[in-house]
């Protein structure tokens, strides 16, 4: 190849090599990455990163990364809704936004006096994956005055799987134990969620209600985002998603990939959302695009 060839970057027929030039003509102040600003900011940043990891305790380092999650969490929020009354503080105001809804509607037919054993004539049903040490479900069975009202409580009670942010594994265990809630509306299903949780189940379990609650946290990617595919299968117009921490890394991720459709074709508009969670109500789903 001569050097004619080299210079004007012409592809010689007899070889598939693209040939290039042999000088560049980029300015050299191109070439030095000059243009994206000076490299030592970027390398005290890393300095101070790295000294902060080794000086600071862990417990702090953990809880300057939520205020960080928590900020993108709020955006994605406030872009989402445009509404800033949608907006609490407490995650327990969410939960009072959802109960209001639950106690509006009911089955027709059904006398609010005469118990019940079934989903197939409750009103109202939540599925909690993520029970832990029952606060939650008690709050909620505590308001609900609807009789036509069902709870179900998924979890294993042996706490984490493994370690996330600064709880160790097994952290939230209640060696094995339900709460002891004595109330003839919920039903505790005992299990790993990745064995216990099937689409079939689940509509089993919300039969003929008028509206679901999928109530989620369980903290871990795996578990959640399995719990999520299921639910997508069952879920119908007018149902909520409440993800209790979706600001931390690993629920964030799902709840990004739920309103970017990633699992399917799903309309979802803000309930209610506070600094650390956030409620959906399902607009509209398309039955075509669900895997």
């Amino acid at each position: 190849m001569c050097s004619q060839d080299i210079e004007t970057g012409v592809r010689q027929p007899q070889s598939n090599v693209l040939s290039v030039k042999s000088q560049s003509s980029t300015p050299h102040e191109f070439r030095d990455g000059s243009q994206i600003g000076p490299r030592w900011r970027e390398n005290l940043f890393l300095k101070l990163a790295v000294t902060c990891h080794r000086l600071v305790p862990r417990s702090v380092l953990v809880r300057v990364w939520a205020l960080g999650d928590a900020l993108r969490h709020l955006d994605r929020q406030r872009k989402l809704s445009g509404d800033s009354r949608s907006l609490v503080l407490r995650r327990e105001q969410i939960w009072d936004v959802i109960i209001h809804r639950l106690q509006s509607v009911d089955s027709p037919g059904i006398s609010r006096g005469k118990p019940f054993t079934s989903a197939m004539n409750a009103a109202a049903v939540t599925l909690e994956f993520g029970v832990a040490f029952g606060y939650s479900s008690d709050y909620f069975l505590r308001r609900m005055e609807s009789v036509s009202y069902l709870h179900f409580g998924f979890d294993s009670f042996k706490g984490l799987a493994r370690g996330f942010r600064e709880f160790r594994k097994g952290a939230f265990s209640t060696e094995g134990a339900h709460p002891n809630i004595e109330d003839s509306r919920v039903t505790w299903v005992v299990g790993d969620v990745l064995d216990t949780v099937s689409a079939t189940f689940l509509q089993r379990c919300i039969a003929d209600s008028s509206v679901a609650v999928f109530f989620f946290d369980l903290d871990l990617y795996e578990p959640t985002e399995h719990v999520l595919r299921q639910v997508l299968q069952v879920a119908r117009v007018g149902d909520i998603f409440y993800f209790d921490e979706p600001l931390d890394a690993e629920e964030s991720v799902i709840v990004d990939r739920l309103l970017a459709g990633v699992y399917g074709s799903f309309q979802l508009d803000v309930l209610c959302s506070s600094p650390i969670s956030a409620a959906y109500m399902l607009k509209s789903k398309s039955i075509a695009a669900i895997g």
